[in-house]
C-alpha cells in the first residue's frame, strides 16, 4: 500500500520541530509501507513564492528513528479574512495535480480544515479513499458558519476519521460523521525520549545545585520566593 500523508503541520528546514508528532507518525508508518508527504502551506501571494518545493528532510534530534523523508511543500494562496471561506478549495486545486501523479492507495490527512477538506475534495474522481485525522481545534474552533458546513461535509464523506481523544470523537459525530467510522487513537509518547532519569545526574548536567527548589511542593502553602532560593 502507498499512502499520501497530507498536513500543514509538519517540520521543515525553517521550522525543524513543527508538529514533530506527525514526523514520528510518518517515520513509524514507513516501517510498514511506502509513504509520500505533501505539506500544504497557506501563503500570501504578494509576499511569498507559491512554487512547490520538494526537499529531503531529516532531524536527528527527533529521536533514534529519525529517517530521511522526501517532503513536498505546496503553497496555496490566501488573503487574510477575505479568502477564508475558499481556502479549502484553493488548497484542493493545488493538491490535485500531485495526487494525480502520485496515485496513492490511500490519503491520510492530518488536520480537518481547510487542508483536510481540500484533500478530500481533490480526491474526488480519482478513486482514492481519504482518512481524516482530527487533532483538536480543527473541530472545536471552526470560526465561521460556512467553515462549519464544510467541516460537516468533510466528516460525513471521509472514508474514516481518526481522533486523538474520545472526546474529539463526540465532536466528529456531532458534525455528522458515522460513529462506526470514527476511531479514537490516543497520542502516545516516545519512551526513548520521555522516561524517568536520575534526578541528581540531571541537576549536575543542568548545573543546578542539589537544594534549589524548581517546582513548589503542591502540598505546602504557596509562598513566592526570590530566584535561586535555597531550601534549608
Amino acid at each position: 500500500m502507498r499512502i499520501a500523508f497530507i498536513s500543514p503541520l509538519f517540520p521543515s528546514p525553517a521550522e525543524p520541530f513543527r508538529a514533530a508528532y506527525n514526523y514520528k507518525l510518518v517515520a513509524s508508518l514507513r516501517k510498514l509501507t511506502e509513504v509520500e508527504v505533501f505539506s500544504p502551506r497557506a501563503r500570501l501571494p504578494f509576499r511569498d513564492s507559491l512554487r512547490p518545493v520538494s526537499a529531503p528532510y531529516r532531524n536527528l534530534e527527533l529521536g533514534a528513528d529519525s529517517t530521511d523523508l522526501s517532503v513536498t511543500y505546496i503553497s496555496y494562496p490566501i488573503m487574510p479574512l477575505l479568502s477564508r471561506p475558499l481556502n479549502w478549495l484553493a488548497c484542493a486545486v493545488r493538491l490535485r495535480p500531485f495526487l494525480e501523479r502520485s496515485r496513492p492507495d490511500l490519503v491520510l490527512a492530518s488536520w480537518v480544515h481547510p487542508e483536510g477538506s481540500g484533500a478530500l475534495y481533490s480526491c474526488r474522481g480519482l478513486g482514492i479513499p481519504v482518512v481524516i485525522q482530527a487533532l483538536g481545534t480543527d473541530l472545536r474552533r471552526v470560526a465561521d458558519p460556512l467553515g462549519r458546513r464544510i467541516v460537516s461535509k468533510t466528516m460525513r464523506h471521509a472514508d474514516a476519521v481518526i481522533t486523538v481523544s474520545r472526546e474529539l470523537k463526540e465532536w466528529a459525530v456531532r458534525y455528522g460523521a458515522d460513529p462506526a467510522k470514527v476511531h479514537p487513537v490516543l497520542n502516545g509518547s516516545d519512551a526513548a525520549v520521555f522516561h524517568p532519569r536520575d534526578r541528581g545526574e540531571m541537576r549536575r548536567k543542568l548545573e543546578l545545585a542539589a537544594d534549589v527548589e524548581l517546582v513548589p511542593d503542591a502540598r505546602q502553602p504557596f509562598r513566592p520566593a526570590a530566584a535561586g532560593h535555597r531550601l534549608g
